[in-house]
């Protein structure tokens, strides 16, 4: 676990409990919480996890739009060690609310189940970090990830899909590879759906002062209108 959440020795992360009995009738998977999760406190901190990939994100405004990102192993630990330990086995699965495993590092934990939008956690050390699972990364943020990433760093593990960035101001396309009307703007991330002869099956996010409209356009681009 990285120095951002220091005195780790003292850290817990709290998973705030609300239904045990479906808990105490099923295994909890690591799966169960794949998604982004946004720091409450820190808007433009994020953990993205994915079947025990964590990606760390971090957005500094302060800095020119500057992303951090953080790889990082997330898993279950089963066993009696005291939170702080280190630890070097991560289980998929666990019926057992004593420990986690985050890169190395053991914590106490709890959580809610099941895991779903809105849902949250509480790191606590210094202070209280408290994520909640969200839909999406907003477009901004995450088309900065994708111009400043470390190139040694693929996204795919840690978030699931695919995504590219818009290379100019490009159109849209139907099935039949006909033009629609709806254009995408240069820098605008998108998720690959599939990739074929040329042509990338695309999907988009649009937003509204940085929110999400809740709509999703889907179609087709050349493959050469992508970074």
């Amino acid at each position: 676990m990285h120095a951002l959440f220091s005195n780790l020795k003292y850290t817990k992360i709290l998973l705030l409990l609300i239904s045990l009995d479906c808990f105490s009738q099923r295994f909890i998977k690591i799966e169960d919480f794949n998604g982004i999760w946004q720091n409450m406190e820190k808007k433009e901190m994020y953990y993205s996890l994915n079947n025990g990939n964590a990606l760390f994100i971090i957005s500094d405004k302060t800095v020119g739009q500057k992303i951090t990102l953080i790889k990082e192993k997330f898993g279950f630990w089963n066993s009696s060690r005291e939170a702080g330990e280190t630890c070097n086995n991560y289980s998929s699965t666990t019926s057992d609310l004593k420990s986690i495993c985050i890169d190395g590092q053991t914590f106490d934990f709890m959580f809610e189940y099941p895991v779903e939008i809105n849902s949250s956690f509480e790191i606590i050390g210094n202070g209280i970090n408290t994520f909640k699972k969200i839909s999406r990364i907003e477009n901004r943020i995450f088309a900065n990830i994708l111009i400043n990433k470390n190139e040694k760093i693929e996204l795919r593990p840690f978030l699931g899909k695919d995504y590219k960035l818009i290379n100019k101001r490009t159109p849209t396309y139907s099935k039949l590879k006909r033009k629609t009307k709806i254009h995408l703007a240069k820098d605008t991330p998108v998720e690959v759906q599939e990739e074929t002869a040329g042509w990338l099956r695309i999907k988009f996010y649009p937003e509204k002062e940085d929110e999400w409209t809740g709509e999703t356009i889907e179609g087709w681009i050349k493959r050469s209108d992508v970074e």
